[in-house]
């Protein structure tokens, strides 16, 4: 099983994190952790829904979300 200081060191790099089945059987979830300019406190952002369909899009949620993020919040 991953470490707890490899999977933060594994979302670091990829600046978001996955999880699946983790809390909930069925559930998954991308996030995001967030510093938008002039916010006093950090923010996370996370799209979820059932696993299945979480995974076989992550890439795409992943990217689209990136922009979005971008585009909105400049981050």
């Amino acid at each position: 099983a991953e470490s707890v200081v490899q999977r933060v060191k594994r979302v670091r790099t990829a600046g978001y994190g996955v999880g699946y089945d983790l809390y909930a059987p069925g559930v998954g979830a991308i996030a995001w952790a967030l510093q938008p300019a002039g916010a006093q406190r950090p923010v996370v952002l996370s799209v979820g829904g059932p696993a299945d369909r979480v995974r076989a899009r992550e890439s795409h949620i992943v990217r689209a979300t990136r922009a979005a993020i971008r585009r909105h919040l400049g981050v």
